[in-house]
């Protein structure tokens, strides 16, 4: 598949929510006593996808068009045409692990294929290619669960990521930015991988 004709939307979530305009999701505190935000440290990671992307050939649709409640903007990105919805977040809770999640339970068939596809792509390539990050888990958000209101409402092929804790000791070097670059580029990187090489379960190059 032609990388020019692939579409994402990149949604820092947490910011851009007019009736929650304080809110930048978690805070880290370092080691030297200073702190990151959540919303800063899923920015930076955010904006490296989106030029990796559009320096590629793709069209991105980012923030903050992409605003307000999550429904919506999982509406606008529909309507917009994307192809795969990211909802980026930096997780907490002290894991050493990377979080990729999906809610797929009303997904067609190609849809959840191209959805397990794509959070198994970023697994390999973020526990590859980023020192520091050494599993990486691919969970179905079951209908209830926290979390689940960041994807629910876009049916096609999308990702919850979470690629590290940035409360836990290991991955703290993580939130500086030249790592956070290296994260979206390598995130990037899976998208196009993926678009290319059978973004709907099968190779591009197969039969159908």
């Amino acid at each position: 598949m032609r990388v020019s004709d692939l579409r994402v939307a990149v949604d820092v979530q947490h910011l851009y929510r007019p009736h929650k305009p304080h809110d930048q999701g978690s805070v880290f505190r370092l080691a030297d006593g200073s702190t990151v935000t959540e919303g800063h440290a899923a920015t930076m990671y955010a904006e490296a996808i989106t030029a990796h992307l559009r320096g590629a050939g793709a069209t991105v649709l980012t923030n903050p068009t992409l605003a307000g409640y999550y429904s919506a903007r999982q509406r606008a990105a529909s309507g917009w045409g994307a192809h795969l919805y990211l909802a980026c977040h930096v997780n907490a809770g002290g894991g050493a692990y990377a979080l990729i999640e999906h809610a797929s339970d009303r997904q067609t068939p190609e849809a959840l294929a191209g959805t397990r596809d794509i959070g198994r792509r970023i697994c390999l390539a973020l526990t590859d290619q980023v020192a520091g990050i050494v599993g990486c888990r691919q969970v179905e958000l079951a209908t209830g669960t926290r979390g689940r209101v960041c994807v629910e409402g876009f049916a096609g092929p999308h990702a919850l990521l979470e690629p590290f804790f940035g409360d836990h000791p290991q991955h703290q070097p993580l939130l500086a930015a030249v790592r956070l670059k290296l994260i979206g580029e390598v995130l990037g990187s899976a998208v196009v991988n993926w678009w290319q090489f059978g973004h709907d379960g099968r190779d591009a190059n197969s039969s159908p």
